[in-house]
């Protein structure tokens, strides 16, 4: 999940999506699908600018270290 910021209207969202980590050859990227519990505001389904603000890593409990 990530938590994106609207350039316009400053509203947050959480949405469907992560980060890329940056390579030796290519910079990361931000992948998202805008798609939330909410609904987004009018200026993002139009189009405009967002900014990550925050990335949050799942969890599992069958992870191991």
């Amino acid at each position: 999940m990530l938590e994106v910021e609207c350039d316009k209207c400053k509203r947050h969202f959480n949405v469907k999506g992560h980060t890329t980590p940056d390579g030796w050859y290519e910079p990361g990227e931000v992948v998202t699908e805008l798609e939330c519990e909410d609904e987004l505001c009018q200026c993002l389904m139009d189009g405009e600018a967002f900014t990550v603000v925050d990335e949050s890593h799942p969890t599992f409990d069958d992870d191991v270290i």
